[in-house]
Formats: structure tokens, sequence, C-alpha cells
């Protein structure tokens, strides 16, 4: 794939692509990553960042303090102190390459696509991603997690520069914007787990809970006393 160069001053894409239509993703090129400001450092199907080994050592015990205690592992706690460590459960749709000035690569998504007059992001969702259940992660996911977020009092704060969002099928959903495309809106999308709307449809993932939920990332909860660890 090759990549979307975006630049400060405006939107430079590429390869065109066609303007979002409704329910239609025909016409937009999707790629493995975005960059803004230089071009992308890992081609398509790169298999770990530089900076890490991926011969390291497996298994053993990692312990790190923390100066404060817990009540909760509630994905979207408004209330409470969540547990530290639990952004460490739940998968992204991007990351960020952490050699490069502002790079990002697909984590669930497998493909972003932005449209040419920057005011809307594609994701398509990698068809092998499942939650810890075995149930595929779709875009009605993704839709449910930012739909939450932004119904939230800090969520509209972060995420202002958001107009709607749309499932345009399983795979694909579309982030509608305000305002053209720009770093700090892709940033704020690297601070946002993706939660299972199957597990949380009859729960309240605001609610205080010591019920560890279900999610997708490489780490679980598999043992905790409420405050100690």
């Amino acid at each position: 794939m090759r990549l979307i160069r975006i630049s400060t001053a405006i939107l430079a894409v590429l390869v065109p692509v066609a303007a979002f239509a409704g329910t239609s993703v025909e016409g937009l090129e999707f790629k493995h990553g975005i960059a803004f400001y230089h071009e992308l450092k890992y081609p398509e199907g790169f298999t770990h960042l530089e900076y890490l080994n991926p011969d390291a050592p497996k298994g053993g015990m990692l312990v790190l303090p923390s100066g404060s205690s817990f009540d909760t592992f509630a994905p979207a706690a408004e209330r409470g102190t969540t547990a530290p460590g639990s952004w460490l459960r739940d998968d992204r749709l991007i990351r960020r390459g952490g050699d490069e000035l502002s790079a990002f690569y697909g984590s669930l998504a497998d493909g972003i696509a932005i449209t040419d007059d920057g005011l809307a992001i594609v994701f398509r969702v990698h068809p092998r991603a499942r939650w810890r259940d075995g149930v595929p992660i779709t875009s009605k996911d993704v839709a449910y997690t930012l739909r939450l977020r932004t119904s939230q009092v800090s969520g509209r704060l972060y995420f202002d520069y958001i107009d709607s969002i749309e499932e345009i099928d399983d795979r694909h959903v579309a982030i509608h914007l305000k305002v053209p495309v720009q770093l700090s809106h892709v940033m704020v999308l690297l601070f946002i787990p993706i939660i299972p709307e199957h597990y949380w449809r009859d729960k309240d993932p605001s609610a205080a809970t010591l019920v560890p939920p279900l999610n997708s990332g490489p780490y679980e909860i598999t043992a905790f006393k409420q405050g100690r660890y």
C-alpha cells in the first residue's frame, strides 16, 4: 500500500480517493497506515517496529508500582478509580510508530482511508480480529465505542471535531468530521480502546465493576485484590 500524506496546510492524498458517498466504500483506497508531515517508514506487511525485539524472552512476571488504589475495571468509567494497567487489556484501531514523528499504523484496523475532502476517516476492521470469546470484532463495536465516548462529558471535549459515526457494513466504519482531518484528531483515537458491543449491550460500561470485562488485547486480568494488585 502507498501512504497517505497530510501536509501542515491542506490534506494531500498521494492517490486521490472518491468523496465518501453514503454507505459505499467504492473508490476509496485503503492504506496500512497514514503519516502527517512525512512518509511512512514501514511498508505494508512489516513484522515489527525496529526498536522492538521480536526474539525477546517470553514469560516471567513484571511487577510495576502504583501510587493509587482502584475500585473498577469499567472501560468507560466516569467515577471511581480505574485499575492501573487497565489500558493494556484492550486493542485500539491504530498504533503510533514510536520512531516516527507522526505516523500511525493499523492495529484492529487493517486499512485506513481518508476522503479527498478530508472530512471522513474510514477504518476497515481486520478480518481476523476476535474478542476473547471468539466473536468477530466488527464495525458495530467500533461505532458503539465511539458513540459511547462522544456521549460522555469528557468525550464531548476530546471528540468535538466528530460530526457523526457511520457503520457502513460489518467491516467498515466512517468517522465524519466537522473540519478536515488533522494530526490531533487521529492522535486522540490512539487512546480509545475498542470494547465489545455484544458484551456491554445489557450492561453499563461506565458503572463501577470488579468483574474483569471481555477484551481483545494481548493481556487479560487473571487475578486481583481490590486496591492491592
